[in-house]
């Protein structure tokens, strides 16, 4: 899909998502700048936590297979820095 082929490309080995979040597994090096976790953690310190050292927690509450893909595809926008790929 194309949520797996974006992930793969920026550097994400693993996602699982339920209804409360999800929590994604970084490969061993990531296409992803640190920087740009960091202050997504900063400005959402609620949403996003690290969880060990290549594990990031997202907490968006989504009922639904689509309302997880729409916040999925919000996540990786936030993580790529690409707004325009947020569409699908």
């Amino acid at each position: 899909s194309h949520l797996k082929l974006r992930a793969k490309t920026i550097g994400i080995q693993k996602i699982d998502a339920n209804a409360a979040g999800g929590l994604i597994t970084f490969t061993d090096k990531p296409q992803i700048d640190p920087m740009r976790i960091i202050q997504l953690m900063q400005r959402h310190p609620d949403q996003y936590q690290f969880a060990g050292q290549d594990r990031l927690r997202y907490k968006i509450a989504a009922d639904n297979a689509g309302e997880r893909i729409a916040a999925l595809q919000g996540v990786l926008s936030a993580l790529d820095g690409d707004p325009a790929s947020n569409a699908g």
